[in-house]
């Protein structure tokens, strides 16, 4: 892919611009202060670039349930943006929007299955991406069994990951089935991505290496799981820590030594004094922070691309999350301590 092509640099452009008009700290103050879903919908409407997607609804009537769709349906909206500029050069990067897409549905399938659940499942995605994918996202609720689950993903790079996953007395390793999942989609990715561009190829090593650390965390804190499990719940990637950093990581006693562990690595770097009490808001954080950066100074069209679907995902979490503390009353000091900003 020649990174300077006509196409990709109308692409940056693009995504810059769509970027700069996305919620800064004081659009998120706004909202923050709003006391209920109605006065969160009505300033989204009205002042914020979700106008579009929410100028027939009414907000004094609107429902939380309601709007959290119509802002996933929005973000969905700016991705069929991105499908304007689909050509043979950048094609890739909308492989990665539907596969990466088909593996949260995916994983979200395999949770309900576990709960005994699937009629829970709702779709939620507009119909441009539906003609994407590969799977028949609209019956997966009717699936009965995790023959008919397996069936659903037969045409996607997912089907052979999750066929070692039988269930085992109703229940299918959720930890491992999702690594395999993720370990599948990475591979792919990373076989997409131009060779020549280190930059994003540097982003998704990041990304799999804090998705490793919360791993690590989640499976010592409250599973007590022993480190045969968790090496094999990893994702077998590296980008600022080496193997033997991870063994010791794993073979602390507590999940107190294993943050200091962290504290020895080029991660000290984007810690706070939050690091302790939250490691998964932390991961997040420190790809949010890299990629705001990267998104206004990196000229490659793959890595902008990356970014601006990461940082939009990051804003509607935000955006969610304000939705939901604001239900349970909190204060609006306490619900700063939830964004990523």
């Amino acid at each position: 892919m020649n990174l300077k092509s006509p196409t990709s640099n109308v692409i940056v452009t693009k995504l810059r611009s769509l970027y700069g008009k996305s919620l800064d700290s004081s659009a998120y103050e706004q909202l923050i202060n709003k006391y209920s879903v109605s006065g969160v919908a009505s300033y989204l409407k009205n002042e914020t670039l979700y106008s579009s997607t929410l100028e027939s609804i009414n907000e004094n009537s609107i429902h939380r349930g309601q709007l959290e769709l119509l802002l996933k349906i929005s973000n969905f909206d700016k991705y069929r943006d991105l499908f304007y500029y689909k050509t043979n050069e950048n094609f890739n990067m909308f492989k990665y929007v539907i596969l990466k897409n088909e593996l949260e549905q995916m994983m979200i399938a395999i949770r309900l299955f576990n709960t005994g659940e699937m009629k829970k499942y709702a779709v939620d995605l507009p119909v441009f991406l539906l003609k994407y994918t590969k799977i028949d996202l609209k019956k997966i609720a009717d699936a009965k069994n995790f023959d008919d689950l397996l069936d659903l993903s037969k045409e996607t790079i997912y089907y052979k990951s999750l066929k070692q996953f039988k269930p085992i007395d109703g229940k299918i390793d959720i930890v491992r089935c999702e690594t395999e999942l993720r370990k599948t989609f990475y591979n792919k990715i990373i076989s997409l991505i131009d060779k020549k561009d280190k930059k994003t190829l540097e982003i998704l090593l990041l990304d799999i290496e804090i998705l490793n650390i919360s791993i690590i965390y989640r499976l010592k804190k409250f599973f007590n799981k022993d480190k045969e499990y968790i090496k094999s719940c990893l994702l077998p990637f590296f980008y600022y820590l080496s193997e033997e950093i991870i063994d010791k990581m794993i073979d602390s006693k507590t999940t107190q030594e294993m943050l200091k562990i962290i504290l020895t690595t080029k991660y000290k770097k984007y810690c706070d004094e939050n690091f302790f009490s939250d490691i998964s808001f932390f991961s997040k954080k420190i790809l949010y922070n890299i990629l705001k950066k990267g998104i206004r100074f990196t000229n490659s069209s793959q890595y902008v691309m990356i970014s601006y679907i990461y940082l939009m995902d990051i804003e509607l979490k935000n955006i969610i999350t304000i939705i939901e503390c604001i239900g349970y009353k909190f204060e609006t000091k306490e619900i700063k301590k939830f964004l990523i900003i």
